[in-house]
C-alpha cells in the first residue's frame, strides 16, 4: 500500500492469468479537492454547494459515464476476436497432423477426419468467424457513430459479451479436442483461457451489459420509434417450411425469435407490475432469463444480418458459397440450441425440425474441405503462436522435447 498526504492506494491483488492489468483501489482522508478541478462535463456543483446536472435521474448520469468504457470494451472483444482465432488455428492444424488410428487399423489418419472432432470444431469455426464479422461492424459504428447514436451502445455490449463467452468456450473445447497435447502449457490454450475469464468480467460483467441491451431496446422501441425487426415470412408460412436451412429463411428465424422474446418481456414486466411487483423485483428476480435470451439473440440476429451483407458483396463466386455456407453453419448452430422454443411457438414443422440437425452435420462435412483456406482467413500470425503443435507437430513430436519449446528443432 502506498500513502501520501491522505491518499491511499492499494493492489487489488494477483489476478488469475492476466495480472498485467493493473488495477487497484484508492481512498481519501480528510483530503479536499478544489471544486474548479472536478470533473464536471454533465454534473457540477456551483460555489455555495449546490449540485446540477445536464442529465435527469441517477441512473441516466450512471449510465452516460459508463459510456466511456465503449472503447475498452471493443479492445476486449479485439482480443476475444483474435484470441478464439488462435486457439481455432492451432487445434484444426494440430489435428491435421496428429495421425491415429485408421480402418486397417494403422495409425494414418488425421483426427481432423474424424466426425468427433469435425462436429466439434468446425461449428466453433463458423461462429467464430461469424462473430468477427459483429466485431468489424462495431468498430466501423464507433469510428462513424452518424445513424446509429440510439444503438451504438447496445451493439459494443453485445460485441463483447459475444465474443467474450466464445472464446471461453472456444478455448476450452479446443484443449480438450488436443488432448494430453492441448493440456501443456507450451501449447497456449491455458493463457487463452485466463484471456476469457478477464473478458467476460473487464469492463463490465457480461450478464450485467445484457440487461443493458435489452434496457436500451426498450427504450429504443418503446419512447424513441424504432421498430422491431420482423421477419419477411409469417408465423404461418414459417410453420409450412420442412427446410429451413437458406440463409433467408434462418434470418426469419432469429427474427422471429427476438419479436417475441421482446414481446414477452413487455408482457411480463406489465403484468407484474400491474400485480404490484416493484421494478427492482421484476427486474432482479422474474425477468433475468428472458432478458439474458433477449439481448443474446439480438446480437445473434445483427452478426447474421451483417454477415449476409458482407456475402452479398463478394465477387467470388467459390468465396460467396464457402462464406453462406459459414453463416448457414452458425445460424442452424443457434437454431438447435434453441429448439425448444420454436417447437413451442410453433413456427417449425415437425419434419423442419427433425433435419436441423442432420442439415448441421451435412453442413460441418462441406465445410471442412475448405477448412485450409478459412484458417487462411482467420489471418492468425503465425510467427507468433510459439505452439509447437501448430508448426510442424510430426517434426517436433519425433524428439523427446519434454513439453518445451526451448531447444526445440522447429
Amino acid at each position: 500500500m502506498k500513502e501520501s498526504a491522505g491518499v491511499s492506494i492499494t493492489d487489488m491483488g494477483v489476478k488469475l492469468g492476466q495480472n498485467g492489468v493493473d488495477n487497484a483501489t484508492i481512498a481519501f482522508d480528510n483530503v479536499r479537492v478544489p471544486r474548479i478541478n472536478m470533473m464536471n462535463r454533465h454534473t457540477d456543483v456551483d460555489e455555495n454547494g449546490n449540485f446540477s446536472s445536464k442529465i435527469k435521474g441517477i441512473s441516466q448520469r450512471f449510465f452516460k459515464v459508463t459510456e466511456r468504457l465503449l472503447s475498452g470494451r471493443l479492445c476486449i472483444a479485439s482480443m476475444a476476436v483474435g484470441a478464439s482465432r488462435a486457439c481455432l488455428y492451432i487445434a484444426i492444424t494440430y489435428a491435421m497432423q496428429r495421425l491415429a488410428v485408421s480402418a486397417d487399423g494403422n495409425s494414418t489418419t488425421p483426427i481432423f477426419e474424424y466426425q468427433l472432432q469435425q462436429n466439434t470444431l468446425i461449428p466453433l469455426l463458423a461462429r467464430s468467424i461469424a462473430l468477427g464479422l459483429l466485431h468489424v461492424k462495431c468498430k466501423n459504428i464507433f469510428q462513424n457513430p452518424a445513424g446509429y447514436e440510439d444503438t451504438l451502445l447496445a451493439l459494443c455490449c453485445v460485441d463483447k459479451t459475444l465474443n467474450g463467452w466464445n472464446l471461453e468456450r472456444v478455448a476450452s473445447i479446443c484443449r480438450e479436442r488436443c488432448g494430453g497435447q492441448g493440456y501443456l502449457s507450451v501449447n497456449k490454450f491455458g493463457d487463452y483461457m485466463s484471456i476469457a475469464h478477464a473478458a467476460v468480467t473487464a469492463e463490465g460483467d457480461n450478464r450485467v451489459l445484457m440487461v443493458k441491451v435489452c434496457k436500451d431496446m426498450l427504450t429504443n422501441v418503446n419512447k424513441k420509434g424504432h421498430k422491431l425487426p420482423m421477419p419477411s415470412r409469417s408465423n404461418k408460412e414459417l410453420a409450412a417450411l420442412n427446410d429451413i436451412s437458406e440463409l433467408s429463411t434462418l434470418c426469419d428465424l432469429l427474427r422471429f425469435r427476438e419479436v417475441s422474446l421482446f414481446k414477452e418481456l413487455v408482457n411480463t414486466t406489465k403484468r407484474l407490475l400491474k400485480e404490484g411487483k416493484s421494478p427492482y423485483e421484476v427486474l432482479m428476480r422474474e425477468t433475468s432469463d428472458v432478458m439474458q435470451d433477449l439481448a443474446t439473440t439480438y446480437g445473434e440476429r445483427q452478426t447474421l444480418e451483417y454477415g449476409a451483407e458482407c456475402v452479398n458483396g463478394l465477387k467470388s463466386s467459390e468465396n460467396k458459397r464457402v462464406m453462406t455456407d459459414v453463416l448457414r453453419l452458425y445460424a442452424i448452430d443457434i437454431l438447435e440450441r434453441d429448439l425448444k422454443h420454436y417447437i413451442l411457438a410453433g413456427v417449425l414443422s415437425p419434419k423442419a425440425a427433425k433435419g436441423v440437425t442432420k442439415t448441421k452435420h451435412a453442413l460441418v462435412k462441406e465445410l471442412a474441405k475448405s477448412t485450409s483456406d478459412l484458417l487462411d482467413c482467420l489471418n492468425v500470425p503465425k510467427h507468433a503462436l510459439y505452439a509447437p503443435i501448430a508448426a510442424d507437430y510430426i517434426k517436433y513430436n519425433a524428439e523427446p522435447n519434454y513439453g518445451e519449446v526451448i531447444g526445440a528443432k522447429m
